[in-house]
């Protein structure tokens, strides 16, 4: 999961790393976009639209993996 959090956050220009990943650890998703954009603002996209862009990073590999999509 973190590897996806750091591309989605790094393309908003947040500085997230790999590191820094253990701070939101156990946290909803929606509660990560909130905690970094509270230290990282960002502007153009909305933290709900974060949070649907992590979930469906994870999700939609997985999905295809096993053939849900496909259907």
């Amino acid at each position: 999961m973190c590897k996806a959090e750091v591309e989605i956050f790094n393309a908003l220009g947040v500085p997230l790393k790999e590191s820094m990943c253990s701070q939101t650890m156990g946290l909803r998703i929606d509660e990560v976009v909130s905690h970094w954009y509270a230290i990282f603002p960002w502007t153009g996209v909305s933290q709900s639209a974060v949070a649907k862009q992590i979930i469906n990073r994870l999700t939609l590999p997985r999905l295809k993996a096993v053939g849900f999509l496909n259907q």
